[in-house]
């Protein structure tokens, strides 16, 4: 398997579990703001520009990785990423309102404001990700792509779907939720069948593939009953457990789906030269440590610090 091939999708699943995380935190300001703003507000505001910074990363790097492919997927996924702008500007307008509004109404409507935003810039992520997996909706040898067949597939959908499920498990755990505690222990187990039963339906090759390294979804599976167990027993670390096991998921996603995207286009023929990917290996790992360096530091001044402080 090739070197930037891995570290591109490394960086991707860091991208992916923090935006799962923040789509959790939205659903939860949808469901149970009231019982928990203060929580939830306290999560979000240190860190809600992380996954951001995140996603910029993963796009130099993926630009870095492979040169010829950046435009001719901007070409094909032009209006559900303009659409995804648009959302998370709105997004960010409106957790900044929510924060600095003096009216506790106009607070909550603008936090509900985020939290649908934030599900939506979610929804259509996920939807060029899963196009890119399963080849909906796009016509890969013109350039092109038609947005109603590629945002509202069954193999989208059902991502999606995958995607909620975690995201609710993730964030029921994580801020203890006890409201959502029951749903969320149906949540994970449903997520992994789920996606399973999507791959077996619409992406047969990449099934099959699975098969093949049938000890990756077994280890997954393992990883998924402990984070169950653990939430069920309300341990503080079904949380963290639950992140691992996503973060793990994702990369044994990305070794089962190798060389292929869009179903059967192997993914190698866009690599960089091999003159450059020595320097974009160096480069990356480089960068992506003084980013988690940055980041780490982040969160021990704004929870493990304050935390200790007696904070939320």
């Amino acid at each position: 398997m090739n070197p930037l091939y891995i570290i591109n999708y490394l960086i991707f699943s860091v991208f992916l579990v923090l935006l799962l995380l923040e789509a959790g935190v939205a659903i939860m300001m949808l469901l149970y703001y009231k019982e928990y703003k203060d929580r939830l507000r306290g999560y979000l505001m240190p860190i809600w520009e992380v996954d951001s910074t995140f996603a910029v990363f993963y796009l130099v790097n993926f630009e870095a990785t492979y040169p010829k492919l950046l435009t001719f997927l901007g070409g094909m996924y032009i209006i559900p990423l303009f659409l995804a702008f648009l959302f998370f500007m709105l997004r960010n307008a409106f957790l900044v309102y929510s924060e600095y509004i003096g009216k506790e109404h106009k607070r909550d409507l603008y936090t509900k404001i985020y939290g649908g935003s934030t599900l939506v810039v979610a929804f259509l992520v996920i939807a060029v990700l899963s196009s890119g997996v399963s080849g909906f909706g796009v016509n890969v040898s013109e350039g092109t792509g038609q947005i109603v067949s590629m945002l509202i597939n069954p193999f989208d959908i059902s991502v999606f779907l995958c995607s909620i499920l975690i995201s609710f498990f993730l964030a029921a755990s994580y801020f203890k939720i006890p409201e959502a505690k029951t749903d969320s222990l149906v949540a994970l187990p449903l997520a992994f069948i789920l996606m399973i039963s999507a791959l077996f339906a619409f992406v047969p090759a990449m099934f099959s593939s699975m098969l093949g390294l049938i000890y990756l979804p077994i280890i997954s599976a393992a990883l998924m009953l402990a984070a169950v167990a653990f939430q069920a027993r309300n341990s503080p670390y079904a949380a963290h457990l639950g992140i691992l096991w996503l973060f793990v998921s994702i990369n044994f996603f990305g070794i089962v789906e190798y060389p292929n995207f869009f179903g059967d286009v192997n993914i190698t023929t866009y690599l960089t030269n091999a003159a450059a990917a020595v320097p974009t290996e160096l480069v990356t790992v480089a960068g992506g440590i003084l980013i988690a360096v940055s980041i780490t530091y982040l969160v021990y001044l704004s929870y493990v610090k304050r935390e200790g402080r007696g904070g939320y």
